[in-house]
């Protein structure tokens, strides 16, 4: 009786742990449990309880895939919506999407996922960068910043970039000073097609620039769309 008690917890704590994680099922019968974060030119990224570091897995070598985690997905065909992925086997997968539909799908049709949870905060991306270098030669010293932020919906995305850099040295009179960022913009259209749009800042001391802006805008077709592209 007790043998059979501990048979059930183990049972019912492998269902726990699956229906609270996403879990990758491997060709070669490996089970992945974690939080997928993307997969991005044929490799699915996975972050896990046991590993410090993340798990890089080629997305051909997967057989089956379950996720709580609501994801972009991008397919071959262009097409770009928000939803969970369930396998269904013989390599199909069943997309529940965030308005309630569902499509039906080859799993290798799919060619990008990023995951993105509800609300709006949490479909942003954002990262800053802040360096020092100091040379004797001349007792130059540099100090850089980069700094973005990136904010991603099914069918548009907008990107805010901001980069300075300031370098002195003894033999210039005056220090460089260089200050450069962006807006960009993408609207994605069906079958592959998707207008981009954008706006570039320059201020350049060793250009002697005050300030240049370029805008820009046109038309882009997707040509190829797969897991290695």
């Amino acid at each position: 009786m007790k043998k059979y008690l501990l048979i059930a917890i183990a049972f019912f704590s492998a269902a726990i742990v699956f229906s609270q994680n996403d879990s990758l099922i491997l060709n070669n019968g490996d089970v992945i449990i974690g939080e997928i974060k993307n997969m991005e030119r044929g490799v699915v990224t996975i972050e896990t309880d046991y590993s410090d570091d993340d798990f890089k897995i080629e997305w051909d070598g997967i057989k089956e895939m379950h996720t709580i985690t609501s994801f972009l997905i991008n397919t071959s065909d262009g097409d770009r919506f928000n939803g969970v992925i369930e396998s269904l086997g013989d390599k199909m997968v069943l997309i529940t999407l965030d308005d309630g539909g569902t499509k039906e799908m080859a799993f290798l049709d799919i060619v990008y996922l990023k995951s993105v949870d509800d609300g709006f905060w949490n479909k942003m991306d954002a990262f800053i960068d802040v360096g020092f270098d100091m040379m004797k030669e001349n007792n130059q010293m540099t100090f850089s910043t980069r700094s973005g932020i990136e904010y991603m919906a099914p069918v548009w995305s907008l990107g805010l970039t901001y980069n300075t850099n300031f370098t002195q040295r003894d033999d210039v009179a005056d220090p460089s000073k260089r200050t450069d960022g962006g807006l960009a913009g993408k609207y994605f259209l069906p079958k592959s097609f998707y207008i981009p749009v954008s706006v570039t800042y320059l201020k350049s001391s060793e250009l002697s620039l005050n300030s240049r802006w370029t805008p820009s805008a046109g038309v882009g077709y997707y040509i190829f769309r797969t897991n290695h592209l």
